[in-house]
C-alpha cells in the first residue's frame, strides 16, 4: 500500500519531460514479477533508466563515475557522506555488469557474506538490499541513485552470471561476485 501511494505521487508530480516514462514504470512496477511475462524486466528497464538519468542530470546530486571491467569496479570511493549520490556506471568489460547496493549489518566481512548461498544471506538479513542500482551492457552506461540515509558499511556487487554478454539473454552460471566483483565503502554522517 505504501508503494502504491509513492507510485501515485510520482505520477502526479513527474516533470513533463519524463511523465510518460514515470507512468509506464509505475504501471509495470505494480505488476507482480512472478506472474509477469518473461520480458517484464526488459520492458521496465528503459523507463526506469530514463527517470534515473533525468534525476542525475537535473537534481544536483554528487556524481561518482565508476568503471566496470571484467571483473572489478574502478573509481568507487572508500568513503561517502550521507545523502543521495549518482553513480555513473560505464561498462568497459566484455560482459554485462550491474551495481547492486546493500547496507552491511554486523561485522562479518563482505567476502564472507557473499560466499554464503543467496537463501542463507536473505535468511540472516546481514545485507539490506537497496534499490535503484544500475546495469549496463558492454560499451554502454547507466546511472544508479544511491540514497544513503544511515552511516555505516555499504556494499556494491555484480550478481550477473559469468558469460552474460547481453541484457536480453543472461546465461546460467555463477555470479560475478564469485570472480571478486564486489566492493565495500563507508558512509559517514555529513
Amino acid at each position: 500500500q505504501r508503494l502504491a501511494k509513492l507510485l501515485d505521487r510520482s505520477e502526479q508530480t513527474a516533470p513533463a519531460e519524463i511523465a510518460n516514462d514515470v507512468s509506464f514504470a509505475s504501471e509495470l512496477t505494480r505488476i507482480d514479477p512472478r506472474t509477469a511475462e518473461t520480458d517484464f524486466l526488459l520492458q521496465i528497464l528503459e523507463p526506469i533508466q530514463a527517470v534515473k538519468r533525468f534525476a542525475a542530470e537535473n537534481c544536483g546530486f554528487k556524481t561518482v563515475t565508476v568503471t566496470a571491467h571484467d571483473h572489478e569496479f574502478q573509481g568507487l570511493p572508500k568513503t561517502l557522506q550521507t545523502g543521495t549520490v549518482v553513480f555513473e556506471l560505464n561498462n568497459e568489460g566484455a560482459e554485462v555488469h550491474e551495481m547492486a547496493f546493500g547496507r552491511i549489518k554486523g561485522d562479518a566481512s563482505l567476502e564472507a557474506l557473499l560466499a554464503l548461498p543467496a537463501e542463507e544471506r536473505l535468511r540472516l538479513n546481514r545485507i539490506e538490499e537497496l534499490g535503484a542500482g544500475a546495469i549496463a551492457a558492454p560499451g554502454a552506461s547507466d546511472v544508479a541513485l544511491g540514497s544513503f540515509t544511515k552511516p555505516g558499511r555499504y556494499s556494491v556487487a555484480c550478481f550477473v552470471p559469468v558469460g552474460t554478454t547481453t541484457i536480453e539473454a543472461p546465461t546460467e552460471g555463477p555470479p560475478h561476485t564469485d570472480e571478486g566483483m564486489f566492493a565495500e565503502f563507508k558512509v559517514k554522517k555529513r
